[in-house]
């Protein structure tokens, strides 16, 4: 009896013990081991790595083909460069301007830079610069307009100004346009700009003048003084005077030549025309 107790004793305990070891086996198979592989944050970073080193790459061999292509492919040099432009400026002066010589790479042009050359001289009002291949550079220039002059160097040159005050370059050959009279700036320089001088309204006016007709047929301007804040005094090839409010002026343009053409027509041979506020009653008087 009691050898019967004690086998059975040793029954259970092999049961138990068989039990515990399925029992963690099972656990053991369930719980993610840590050290089994790399940590997450890991493969995504070597990931990124991988990925930039590709995209490298492949700039790389793009870059060099790129070269060979086009900025090392004899094919495309500068064979010649083409100008054009709506002023007088010489086709010289406009490559001379652009720095690009010929036999030069047209890929390998920067062609920002040869614009900002081009447009650094005043009188470029705006340019455009363009590759035609397979060997043409082409410079494209709208040039600024001198509508009047001012001032006299040593050797007697005047500075010529456009419709925006820059002044352009220095001139002999200027006598045709109208002389600014009472421009109170002691230091000028090519490039600059007296528009924000009283001569504003003299160059608005002259402007206007210059782009209509019925204006510019009756009114041939020799000098026009900007000295007074308050208004203007134009002098005209013919002899005659106008006097200008700075305000409305394209008003006052229109009546003035109402009044020349007038005069003109019933042979009044009036010489000042006073088209100010102040001066109404008086328009027309003579000196």
């Amino acid at each position: 009896m009691a050898q019967k107790r004690k086998a059975n004793r040793i029954k259970k305990s092999k049961s138990r013990g068989s039990g515990s070891i399925l029992q963690m086996s099972a656990q053991q198979r369930r719980k993610p081991n840590a050290s089994s592989g790399l940590p997450i944050g890991v493969l995504i970073a070597v990931g990124a790595l991988m990925t930039a080193v590709v995209l490298w790459g492949s700039w790389m061999l793009i870059s060099s083909l790129g070269q060979l292509l086009f900025e090392k492919n004899d094919r495309f040099v500068v064979q010649r460069i083409v100008t054009r432009t709506d002023g007088v400026l010489s086709e010289r002066l406009l490559k001379d301007w652009c720095g690009v010589e010929p036999g030069e790479n047209l890929y390998a042009l920067d062609l920002k830079k040869v614009l900002e050359s081009v447009e650094s001289e005043p009188i470029i009002s705006r340019a455009v610069v363009k590759r035609e291949l397979p060997g043409t550079l082409k410079i494209v220039v709208n040039e600024r307009t001198p509508i009047a002059r001012l001032g006299r160097d040593a050797r007697g040159m005047n500075w010529l100004v456009d419709d925006e005050g820059i002044l352009l370059n220095k001139s002999f050959q200027a006598k045709h346009l109208p002389f600014l009279l009472g421009v109170t700036r002691p230091h000028i320089a090519k490039g600059e700009s007296i528009f924000e001088t009283r001569a504003k309204d003299a160059l608005h006016a002259l402007s206007f003048i210059r782009e209509r007709k019925l204006l510019s047929d009756e009114m041939e301007v020799l000098r026009v003084s900007v000295g007074n804040a308050d208004y203007l005094d134009l002098r005209l090839a013919d002899g005659k005077r106008l006097l200008l409010s700075r305000n409305n002026i394209p008003n006052q343009l229109f009546e003035a030549a109402y009044m020349l053409q007038h005069d003109r027509e019933h042979h009044l041979n009036r010489v000042t025309f006073d088209l100010r506020p102040e001066g109404m009653n008086a328009i027309g008087t003579a000196d």
